[in-house]
């Protein structure tokens, strides 16, 4: 089986001594092949041994970094970077099955307020996204593309549904694909992590990947604004056991039982966003 391992996590610009420790633990324990970081700008990390980073060479601030595990024999080309430096498109090849990795860093609500009126501003920053997706891969003849990162929307949002065209079923985006003759979809499997149990593993878990501080009655708590999106050609690669929300490795804790001082339940020693990991079967890319 031709697999690659992918990890994305927003770091908030930790580059404290217990993240790096909380990062080598998931590195090793994980032996992630790609790692994509948000909010990362300007931090040397200490990972260069196993890791060779993916150059940006654009000016401002770097809102997404990719990084490879050297030993995982992955070739990639086509760099470009885009929506000042909040996309970051690379063609990998992995044992000569080729796909689009596209990480992403979307623009956020420019206040946090009621999450049920989003932001039109956020979503005009943002309005550019499924046109450059789209010119990417026209350039490179094929839709084999998967979003990975901090979309700083939720599965429900309309931003999502519409603009993105990200579906939460597979069956879904099947009947759509074939009934405007499209590709022009994502199915978004994030939706199954919604909840607060685990069925597999009979255990209590985090509701989503972001804790909203200060919430009030209309808004949610939970969300989940970090993730993977795929295209039709690449849905059926998504090991679907292994798309997890990381909250917890070894003796290192990422979430609390209860609130903390800054009113949120994660640890914000690492950050104010949970990793999430998955690994794709590239054979089943078609």
């Amino acid at each position: 089986m031709n697999t690659v391992s992918i990890l994305t996590w927003n770091i908030k610009h930790n580059k404290t001594d217990s993240f790096y420790c909380g990062l080598n633990k998931i590195l090793d324990s994980s032996k992630i092949d790609i790692l994509i970081l948000q909010e990362a700008s300007g931090i040397d990390f200490n990972i260069e041994d196993q890791y060779a980073e993916i150059p940006n060479i654009n000016n401002g601030q770097k809102w997404v970094r990719l990084f490879y595990r050297k030993e995982s024999k992955l070739n990639f080309e086509n760099v470009k970077i885009e929506l000042r430096n909040k996309l970051f498109f690379v063609e990998f090849n992995i044992k000569n099955s080729i796909f689009t990795l596209c990480g992403s860093h979307f623009y956020s609500k420019t206040n946090k307020g009621n999450q049920l009126n989003m932001s039109g501003n956020q979503d005009d920053r943002n309005n550019d996204i499924p046109s450059l997706i789209s010119k990417y891969e026209e350039e490179r003849n094929h839709t084999k593309t998967i979003l990975v990162g901090d979309f700083n929307y939720n599965p429900f949002d309309k931003f999502m549904n519409i603009n993105i065209n990200a579906k939460g079923n597979k069956n879904i985006v099947n009947l759509l694909k074939k009934k405007n003759n499209t590709d022009n979809l994502f199915y978004n499997p994030m939706w199954n992590l919604f909840g607060d149990y685990n069925f597999a593993e009979k255990t209590e878990k985090p509701s989503g990947t972001y804790y909203l501080k200060n919430p009030d009655s209309e808004q949610f708590f939970w969300n989940i604004l970090d993730g993977v999106l795929l295209r039709p050609a690449m849905m059926d690669t998504l090991l679907i056991d292994s798309l997890k929300i990381i909250y917890e490795l070894e003796n290192i804790k990422l979430i609390n039982n209860k609130l903390d001082k800054n009113n949120s339940f994660i640890n914000d020693k690492y950050s104010d966003h949970l990793p999430v990991t998955f690994t794709l079967n590239l054979d089943k890319i078609k």
